[in-house]
């Protein structure tokens, strides 16, 4: 399934994708809602399949709505931890400066996730800003020392992170585009063939695929979890498609705060994910 998160008049409410245009969102003031369903993803997550069943039956006779016409919210509204990948592509590698021999991680803050179509906000004391293309994780079962044969049983599903970067920060507020969809694990067969797509004011500057990533993702919670304890809904963000489109373009050489957006990151299968700039 594909689950999302958007406001009604101020109210969180939980989407279910029907179409990539169209998803039925699961409001009391519109249909009938049974009694312990869901209410948040998070929830959807610590129930289980039987939770995914019970969202699937509702979605089934509800009302379908044009995706664009939502107001999204990040699907995990707020994870205990984002950890990102850094170094972890090897599409490009003239563009990679040599990492350790393990995956290379940052955290960033829960403050700094937005959705798709809210503004990213950018001060001239950033400098230059880049995007960074990113298959993230999603966690649905708790795990501490988690081995790479049983790594998957750890996973959730998937979703689009945009890890914005600049020469002096990776964590300042609205830095973690997210979303809009949460992908369950049995909608992506393999997380590491899918095409990641990122396009600046229409024009693509990379397209890339996630079978360039130097570390898997079994190799990343295996590492990861033997100094934190991974908790349902934390995210992982895989690292960056790196990968030029041709024509001298490169997320690098895409500087936000000077040409400004629109910038969209899409994954085959995920969905896509599009965020105005406004420069402060």
């Amino acid at each position: 399934m594909k689950l999302g998160m958007v406001s009604v008049a101020g109210v969180q409410r939980i989407a279910v994708a029907i179409t990539p245009e169209c998803a039925v969102v699961l409001d009391p003031q519109s249909m009938e809602l049974p009694a312990g369903l869901p209410v948040d993803l998070m929830a959807a997550i610590a129930g289980g399949n039987a939770a995914l069943a019970a969202l699937q039956s509702v979605a089934a006779r509800g009302s379908a709505q044009a995706v664009d016409l939502l107001h999204w919210l990040p699907p995990i509204l707020r994870p205990g931890k984002v950890v990102c990948v850094a170094l972890n592509n090897s599409a490009n590698k003239d563009r990679i400066i040599r990492g350790p021999a393990h995956p290379a991680t940052f955290i960033k803050p829960a403050s700094s996730l937005i959705c798709h179509g809210q503004p990213i906000r950018l001060r001239k004391a950033y400098g230059r800003v880049h995007p960074e293309p990113e298959l993230a994780v999603v966690i649905g079962k708790c795990g501490r020392d988690i081995n790479e044969a049983s790594a998957y049983e750890h996973v959730y599903g998937y979703t689009i992170i945009n890890d914005l970067t600049s020469p002096t920060m990776r964590e300042d507020d609205t830095f973690g585009p997210m979303g809009p969809w949460l992908c369950t694990r049995d909608e992506v067969p393999d997380p590491h063939d899918l095409t990641v797509r990122c396009l600046h004011q229409q024009r693509l500057i990379t397209e890339d695929n996630t079978r360039n990533l130097f570390y898997k993702v079994p190799q990343v919670l295996a590492y990861v979890s033997q100094y934190m304890t991974l908790e349902p809904g934390d995210i992982i963000s895989m690292g960056t498609a790196l990968k030029s489109a041709g024509g001298g373009q490169a997320v690098q050489t895409v500087d936000l705060n000077r040409l400004g957006g629109p910038i969209t990151v899409n994954i085959s299968g995920l969905g896509t994910l599009s965020n105005p700039v406004v420069c402060e």
